[in-house]
């Protein structure tokens, strides 16, 4: 009868793992579908002008920021939104937008969420040279806000703070730390960080950006978890997308030398920041009596072996994995 509870216990938690993945694929397949959506609303819009008015629309920097809003909420608030309201009602799970845990160290959290999210711009570094080495091709990368410095205003400084820095941090933060990342944790809190990041690197569709987007996926989806709110993510999110602002018009403004003084300088205080940050947490996690970190293990009986199946469980999934990936490749330029 043990035994035979047993397997009856797993095979629910494989059926559990099997519509969790599925939903989550569905939010994958809603995404692109509505990038597609977005991208004929634009192409009408964009036939319906003059040649002139097309021309000043797509080098308009604000403009094309504001429609990045639009584009946010239309391709990742509305399908991953339909994805919570089923998701919720089956695994009975709540996105964390309460207060952040007492005394779980919310400024140190965000200095070593931010000192990974600097390794992660290395790591992305080391991975385009690789494919530029080894595939002769390089990668485009995320779209410029700004070509030159006469684009750059105070008002368009703004525009490219808010969609590039707020928009994303609430929008991406809901999506993937919140309906992909809190069901999947009864799985292990391990096992959602590292699911969900990957989810967060796909979506945003070139190579280039994946490797960094993971790596920015492990940091986020760790500091939420340590300090029980999205709020944390969300701030970690918008200092990292601002930061990154702020050095693509600090380019345009200053000189080279100074500009990489700070850039580089800037990156090398956040990381030793982190480290001693990462120090003072280790210790005050011992003191407390936290001698295996805040990650939590699984509650359930899924084995790592079968955990690391997840994808294969899933047609949805892999089927939006392998979609991303192939609009990836095709954002691969010959040298």
């Amino acid at each position: 009868m043990d035994i035979y509870n047993t397997n009856a216990k797993k095979n629910y938690e494989r059926f559990r793992m099997f519509l969790l993945s599925n939903l989550i694929g569905v939010g994958m397949l809603g995404y692109l579908l509505m990038v597609r959506v977005y991208s004929e609303i634009m192409y009408a819009i964009y036939t319906a002008v003059s040649y002139e008015t097309y021309e000043r629309l797509i080098n308009s920097s604000i403009f094309n920021n504001l429609t990045y809003i639009v584009y946010a909420g239309l391709c990742v608030v509305l399908p991953f939104s339909i994805v919570y309201l089923i998701s919720k009602r089956i695994f009975s799970y709540k996105i964390p937008y309460g207060k952040i845990k007492p005394d779980s160290g919310f400024v140190p959290t965000i200095l070593i969420g931010w000192g990974i999210c600097v390794l992660g711009n290395y790591v992305s570094g080391i991975f385009s040279m690789i494919t530029e080495r080894f595939f002769e091709s390089t990668p485009t990368g995320a779209p410029s806000d700004v070509t030159s410095a006469a684009q750059i205003t105070f008002v368009g400084f703004l525009v490219s703070v808010i969609s590039t820095a707020v928009v994303p941090a609430l929008v991406e933060e809901f999506a993937l730390r919140g309906v992909v990342m809190q069901p999947l944790r009864r799985f292990g809190d391990k096992f959602a960080v590292v699911i969900s990041a990957v989810v967060f690197a796909l979506i945003h569709g070139n190579f280039e950006q994946i490797p960094f987007a993971f790596v920015v996926g492990l940091a986020l989806g760790y500091v939420v978890i340590r300090t029980g709110s999205i709020w944390t993510g969300v701030v970690l999110h918008f200092i990292n997308n601002f930061w990154a602002v702020c050095t693509e018009y600090m380019y345009y403004l200053m000189p080279a030398e100074w500009y990489f003084i700070i850039y580089y300088g800037t990156n090398a205080i956040v990381c030793v920041a982190a480290i001693a940050a990462a120090v003072y947490l280790y210790k005050k996690d011992v003191r407390n009596g936290i001698t295996e970190g805040v990650l939590e293990k699984p509650n359930c009986s899924i084995s790592i072996f079968q955990k690391s199946l997840f994808a294969i469980y899933s047609p949805a999934f892999l089927l939006g994995a392998w979609l991303f990936l192939d609009t990836a490749l095709q954002n691969f330029e010959k040298v």
